[in-house]
Formats: structure tokens, sequence, C-alpha cells
């Protein structure tokens, strides 16, 4: 009745799988160096594919997609990736 699910945080919403960890890695990699020194605001970048045609691989789009948010955002991010 409160609401909690026996089992804890990972029983209730899963684990991602390690190929949705290693999209978030190849999505941050690239982008963490890009922003200037001491920058300690919170950012997050979510991604999602909203249709796939099955040519193009839908986690180097999301880089792209990623770093193109970044730069037309106020964020102060150095160049594009």
């Amino acid at each position: 009745a409160a609401g909690m699910t026996a089992g804890g945080y990972i029983k209730r919403d899963g684990r991602a799988s390690d190929s949705e960890i290693l999209t978030a890695r190849l999505i941050d990699r690239p982008i963490r160096p890009a922003f200037p020194k001491g920058w300690s605001q919170e950012t997050q970048i979510c991604s999602y594919v909203l249709s796939y045609d099955g040519t193009a691989p839908p986690d180097c789009l999301a880089v792209c997609g990623s770093a193109a948010a970044l730069a037309i955002s106020d964020v102060p991010f150095g160049k594009p990736v």
C-alpha cells in the first residue's frame, strides 16, 4: 500500500542492457571533453529513436544529434563532434 516493491531498485526498474550502456558511453566520450574546464552545471542529453530505417545505425546518429542539440543550446559547448 505504500508503493514500495520488495527487492529494491534493480528488480523494480530493471538494469540497462550491455548495448544500452555502450551506446551511452559512445555518446558521452566524444562530447565530455568539449565542455569547458570547470563546467559544474548538471547537463543531461536524452536520445530517443523515433523511427528506424534499418540502414543507418541509431547509436551513431544519436552522437551527431546530441552534438547538434548542444551546439544550438546556451550551454558553452566547444565544437561539434
